[in-house]
């Protein structure tokens, strides 16, 4: 099923898009391919992005050209550009904020957003690359909730010159936490009606989400060099990193319960390495709440949340275009660009695929003519053998019934020779028995040359003189008549045997 999946994907000529995590220490690249999965990481030289700015350019697009030569080492082709859905991760220059507006037609709707996005915008909305998208509808209320992304213009330009330069084309880009809470929506949690708080870990500092439904609705981000700055280096002593994480979860808490009324079903924990101690800070300092670790299956790893932002962007380069409704920081001209790199590669796919898919066509013919013409003449050649082998079996047939007939005529023969030799011996026995009123019972002549003859006559003198005539001609020798043999019958005839030779040269 995969194979086929993947030949009516280039049949398309549909395009891949892979998943890009930008972080101040890491890229990540993730593409989804069925259930086969490409990943390759490039860390970051050291100063390149410092404080959530980019500090040296040339060091990041470095580092996306070396990202691009791993990727082009895993087979992707060198001569094409690599689409990408850009999840940004650790940079001050975003921010998102989500408000509400009424539910009007959808012109209205679209300037009531654009308006309300502007004035959400945490400065001058021109410094801003900005977009929106719906995160819930309360149709009892007449209201929508939207979710307004924003960057700094000169941070998302400076991504996608370096990208462009990499042989990437970035498709969307998006802050990290959309692109987490994707990844969470879509694997095991089944969010429903249910709200909860997520909260992810990692080398750059921390951040919580709240998810109502499935979708990101807040988000409260805190850097290392913020919380614990004041000249402080090394790591944390565990009771400030304690007190941290709690402070920032009695904030977090303070801010839902002022914005929404439901319950929290729970919180997921994301924090690498230190999951266990995170969810056992949480659960003591707050007994009432149910913890949990975020589990990621589609990562399947250790360090998988170093992996989660690339996840959550490639899952979303899964999504095709015309479905794709979620916000996206490079706007519609990205999208359109796109579009039409799509239409030009569709083309140029099908200009070079026609060709060769009419001479496999006339291949294809060519070998089926071979093939009927080769057919044709095996079913010539074995209904010609198939003939001549019935015929020799008929042959075979005919013969043994022949070779029986002769046989059956050469005992016929010989049977007709024996008739004729014993032809005058019978009759002479048959006109020696009537002359004395002997009744011949049987003849065996399976005892040798001596014939045994059983016979009844009236009398006794009767018998023995049936035995004298029989001496007395000259066909026969050695006449015995058996005297214990010889036996009476209630009627006083007698039954008696009578053994003698043949003189066969007396016959003729």
């Amino acid at each position: 099923m995969q194979l086929i999946s993947r030949l009516a994907h280039i049949l398309r000529g549909r395009e891949e898009i892979g998943g890009l995590a930008v972080s101040p220490s890491f890229l990540h690249f993730v593409l989804l391919r069925g259930k086969q999965q490409l990943r390759v990481a490039q860390p970051l030289e050291p100063g390149t992005i410092v404080g959530g700015k980019i500090i040296k350019k040339e060091q990041l697009f470095a580092a996306f050209r070396t990202l691009r030569e791993k990727i082009a080492s895993e087979g992707i082709s060198r001569r094409k550009e690599v689409n990408v859905i850009v999840s940004l991760e650790g940079f001050s220059g975003l921010y998102n904020s989500v408000f509400s507006i009424p539910i009007v037609k959808n012109e209205d709707f679209n300037e009531a957003a654009f308006l309300n996005l502007q004035a959400a915008a945490p400065g001058d909305f021109s410094l801003y690359r900005a977009d929106w998208q719906v995160v819930s509808i309360a149709e009892k209320v007449n209201r929508a909730d939207l979710l307004g992304i924003f960057a700094e213009k000169e941070l998302v330009n400076t991504v996608v010159e370096g990208l462009r330069k990499a042989s990437f084309f970035p498709v969307v880009m998006e802050p990290k936490a959309v692109s987490l809470a994707r990844l969470l929506t879509t694997g095991r949690y089944g969010f429903g009606e249910k709200s909860y708080i997520v909260l992810s870990l990692d080398d750059n500092g921390f951040e919580f989400l709240v998810l109502r439904k499935g979708r990101l609705h807040f988000e409260y981000t805190s850097y290392w060099r913020d919380v614990y700055s004041e000249g402080k280096m090394g790591e944390i002593p565990i009771k400030d990193f304690e007190n941290i994480i709690v402070r920032s979860v009695n904030q977090v808490f303070s801010f839902y319960r002022k914005k929404w009324s439901e319950q929290v079903a729970g919180i997921l924990v994301s924090a690498g390495e230190l999951n266990e101690e995170v969810k056992g800070i949480i659960t003591r300092n707050f007994p009432s709440l149910r913890v949990q670790g975020a589990a990621f299956s589609e990562i399947g790893d250790e360090e998988a949340w170093r992996w989660v932002a690339a996840f959550g962007a490639a899952i979303r380069g899964k999504i095709p275009r015309r479905s794709d409704e979620e916000a996206n920081l490079l706007g519609d001209s990205a999208e359109e660009e796109f579009h039409r790199r799509h239409i030009r590669h569709f083309f140029q796919f099908w200009r070079i695929l026609a060709p060769a898919a009419l001479l496999l066509l006339l291949g294809a013919l060519v070998g089926t003519r071979a093939f009927l013409v080769y057919m044709t003449q095996q079913t010539e050649n074995k209904l010609q053998f198939s003939l001549q082998e019935q015929e020799g079996a008929t042959l075979t047939r005919l013969e043994h019934k022949v070779e029986k007939f002769n046989s059956l005529v050469r005992k016929m023969e010989n049977a007709e020779g024996k008739i004729r030799h014993w032809h005058p011996v019978l009759q002479a026995i048959a006109n020696i028995a009537q002359q004395g009123e002997v009744q011949v019972l049987e003849l065996d002549a399976s005892h040798g040359d001596r014939i045994v003859l059983s016979a009844r006559a009236p009398s006794e003198d009767a018998a023995k003189e049936f035995r004298a005539k029989l001496k007395e001609n000259p066909l026969f020798t050695d006449v015995e008549l058996p005297l214990e043999g010889v036996q009476r019958d209630s009627s006083k005839k007698i039954f008696f045997p009578l053994r003698f030779s043949i003189n066969w040269r007396n016959v003729e």
